[in-house]
């Protein structure tokens, strides 16, 4: 008899660990749902964190006393006829990654007369500018893996998220102040060179 007694309460507790290993199981899942949740949204927020400062910090990479991005000269960029007479000559600062061509012009109030920035992208294709953050004017010049003109627009207006499409595929695009095109004859079909 003391065997079949012993055997129940055996049996009994069996029992009782099964329903509190569910109950276990019941409040331990949620509790990791929620810890990993938490671990997620701290990276999430860390990375938006370091891209945001990675942006600031190569919008004002090289900035003026008054906080304005400083215009880096890298090279020098020529503007001449299909029959290669010189139309004009500028110095230029080269946008040749996302950051950099993400950020143009941006946030500059002056750029000078003769200088601009030419943007070099990797593959020829339907280009689309805007003015969003730009605080001056300017002509927007879009050019073929030859080097050949293929659009402007002339004098964009400032601050306006309009797209300026290249209407053909360019490789690279020229900003300089706005009127420069007009001011050095400058067309369709000119090239470029640096």
């Amino acid at each position: 008899m003391m065997a079949g007694k012993k055997s129940q309460k055996t049996s009994g507790k069996g029992k009782h660990s099964k329903r509190s290993s569910r109950k276990t199981v019941v409040y331990f899942w949620p509790i990791v749902c929620f810890l990993a949740g938490i671990i997620a949204v701290f990276f999430i927020l860390r990375e938006n964190k370091n891209t945001r400062h990675t942006e600031s910090d190569n919008t004002s990479r090289v900035t003026t006393e008054s906080g304005n991005p400083e215009f880096r000269k890298e090279a020098e960029l020529e503007f001449i006829t299909p029959g290669g007479a010189l139309l004009a000559k500028i110095d230029i600062q080269i946008a040749d990654d996302d950051i950099e061509r993400a950020v143009g012009l941006m946030h500059r109030d002056e750029l000078g007369a003769d200088r601009g920035m030419l943007f070099i992208f990797a593959q020829e294709e339907i280009r689309s500018f805007w003015m969003r953050n730009t605080h001056i004017p300017l002509d927007i010049i879009f050019v073929n893996a030859q080097k050949e003109i293929v659009s402007i627009h002339k004098n964009t207006t400032p601050y306006v998220e309009e797209e300026y499409l290249s209407g053909q595929p360019a490789l690279y695009v020229v900003e300089v102040n706005g009127g420069f095109a007009d001011a050095y004859n400058i067309n369709v079909d000119d090239r470029v060179n640096w």
